[in-house]
């Protein structure tokens, strides 16, 4: 497993985001890559008003997601993202927890999703939607309920919109989904420090 900080970490940050790559080719992402997954990750945490936080990020292959979702989930296949709250003190606005996302999936998902919509989807923005998802997860959403999932999809929009992000979403039947009115709040200050 190859780690591989972004280097535009300040020395005092109030968030740590670390980069793993297991069965990947950690050389198909740019330095400009990792930063953009960064910022979806601290516009999450900033959303959500946690004041510190030490994410780890681990990108594997479908066939290791596969393996770690049937070992924590008994779920025997590929998935999107798995997240582990491993601490988290409320009061305090500390997280510390790890995300992992499959980087086939994400790629299977690219090129489905270019073929319902009519336009390519970047692999960056497909992560970045993974890695909002994961956090969301870690702060305590939830999306097994059509309800639950309906505002997570909303939170999401709301989030990556402003970083120049759309989300997109397979087409589904299910109407809390569809048409999300959604007015994206701002994020203008994506630096480490929190805003006074």
């Amino acid at each position: 497993m190859n780690v591989e900080p972004t280097g535009t970490e300040p020395q005092e940050s109030s968030f740590q985001i670390e980069f793993f790559f297991d069965e990947v080719d950690r050389g198909q992402f740019s330095k400009e890559d990792l930063t953009q997954l960064r910022r979806a990750v601290m516009a999450t945490l900033h959303s959500e008003d946690v004041q510190s936080a030490e994410i780890s990020v681990a990108v594997v292959s479908g066939s290791r997601m596969q393996q770690l979702n049937l070992q924590y989930l008994n779920h025997d296949y590929d998935t999107d993202v798995l997240s582990f709250c491993l601490e988290s003190e409320e009061d305090l606005g500390f997280l510390l927890g790890q995300l992992i996302v499959s980087l086939d999936f994400a790629k299977q998902q690219c090129e489905a999703l270019g073929q319902q919509h009519g336009r390519p989807i970047s692999l960056i923005h497909e992560l970045s939607l993974y890695l909002v998802h994961g956090c969301l997860h870690l702060v305590g959403y939830d999306d097994h309920e059509p309800d639950d999932r309906s505002e997570m999809r909303r939170r999401e929009h709301m989030i990556l919109t402003p970083l120049g992000m759309t989300p997109v979403w397979i087409t589904t039947d299910d109407s809390r989904l569809m048409n999300l009115d959604v007015s994206p709040e701002p994020f203008t200050n994506l630096s480490d420090e929190r805003p006074s």
